[in-house]
């Protein structure tokens, strides 16, 4: 089994590229957020496993008017993914400013569910498609994430299953 450590939550007194060195020497593997304002080169020679980083940077899989968003920025992450090797890119089901939903919605409606459920497929397409996963995260709604409720990972896996795809 292998651990991860999330970089943007340890050490952040130091640069970013320490905070991963130092985590590969403690013998972990390395989690990062937003890839576009590091230095990937840097992070590459690092040596360390990436393990997962974050999948998109704008839009929300739930909202009509904003989906083509994460997938539109999912596409412009994965030759960073592939740079660094990582295999897994997260996704939340709305879109985080400063760790808040940037739209925040305390009810789901049909609208979200179908939304949400084509945008994952989209997404597990584009994944399949370059030997990546996409991965849904589950956030915490009680502590951090109240925002999320109506739109959370279980909510939005119950409303995509098919009979044609295994569970």
């Amino acid at each position: 089994m292998r651990l991860a450590v999330c970089a943007e939550m340890v050490f952040t007194e130091l640069p970013f590229a320490e905070r991963v060195r130092r985590i590969h020497e403690a013998g972990f593997d390395v989690e990062l957020w937003d890839s576009r304002n590091k230095d990937i080169a840097a992070l590459k020679a690092s040596g360390a496993v990436f393990s997962s980083m974050t999948g998109y940077t704008s839009g929300s899989l739930v909202d009509a008017d904003t989906a083509d968003d994460v997938v539109r920025t999912a596409e412009t992450l994965i030759p960073t993914a592939l740079e660094l090797g990582v295999g897994r890119m997260v996704v939340h089901s709305a879109e985080l400013i400063d760790g808040k939903a940037a739209r925040p919605a305390y009810r789901a409606n049909g609208s979200m569910w179908i939304t949400g459920a084509r945008t994952l497929e989209r997404l597990g397409a584009l994944g399949e498609k370059h030997g990546l996963t996409f991965c849904l995260e589950n956030l915490n709604t009680v502590l951090d994430h109240p925002e999320f409720r109506s739109h959370g990972p279980r909510t939005l896996w119950r409303s995509w299953r098919r009979p044609d795809i295994p569970t």
